[in-house]
């Protein structure tokens, strides 16, 4: 019986540990074109937590931004691209980031911060849905980790905004910004769903000329070996 119980609290306790956690945002864009913007750093980040950036851009993209990983850059008809971001967190880092976009354009963007984020293999399955306000599936996601969908879009007009997401299940809605007179981003997230987690739509009242999504898995952190051979040695004995 204290063997079970070991057993049983060991892998509560791991499914804890290994858990994506979802944590603060933060927002800007510009309203007249510009290519620089600055983006502070999420609420209560520390040493290892994960960091991720997503921009919708008219026209053109974000340059890269030393020591920020690029892992996806996508375009719908060269009018509106959406370029993501990733970077782990060191012990000292400055209060926003300011990335610049090749040439002035109008354009937003949404840095989030997550825990618990595998630091060998942090993103994978990214995909990506121009033409539609429907975020692409997630595939193989694992329980504890955590799918993430960004959507932008762009309207000659002028935008309204988003006014949340509909389909999928488990998706919670995060936030949007409504940065420049014709584009718009907003991000949501699941931490509940596994296998292939179908994405949510991004419900608006505009009707866009062009839209970009993009959807990623992003893994949990790995378990300690070392406490996986301990349990081991004292199931045998």
């Amino acid at each position: 019986m204290k063997r079970l119980v070991a057993i049983l609290c060991w892998l509560f306790a791991q499914s804890a540990l290994g858990a994506v956690g979802i944590g603060a945002y933060s927002t800007n864009g510009s309203v007249a074109a510009t290519n620089s913007l600055a983006f502070n750093k999420p609420t209560g980040v520390v040493n290892g937590d994960f960091e991720l950036a997503a921009f919708g851009i008219i026209l053109t993209t974000a340059n890269t931004l030393s020591p920020w990983t690029l892992n996806a850059n996508t375009n719908a008809s060269s009018a509106i691209y959406v370029n993501t971001f990733s970077l782990f967190a060191g012990g000292s880092e400055p209060s926003s980031y300011t990335w610049t976009t090749i040439g002035n354009t109008t354009w937003s963007g949404i840095l989030i911060r997550l825990t618990s984020v595998n630091t060998t293999t942090p993103i994978s399955d990214n995909a990506s849905n121009t033409g539609s306000l429907t975020a692409p599936n997630v595939a193989n996601v694992a329980s504890g980790d955590a799918s993430i969908a960004v959507c932008a879009y762009y309207i000659s007009a002028g935008v309204t905004g988003y006014t949340g997401i509909s389909g999928g299940t488990n998706w919670v809605y995060q936030t949007q910004y409504t940065g420049g007179v014709t584009e718009a981003i907003a991000l949501a997230t699941n931490i509940v769903d596994t296998g292939t987690v179908t994405g949510p739509t991004f419900t608006t009242l505009d009707s866009p000329n062009k839209s970009n999504c993009q959807s990623f898995r992003i893994h949990k952190v790995a378990a300690p070996a070392a406490q996986g051979a301990f349990l081991l040695n004292f199931i045998a004995h």
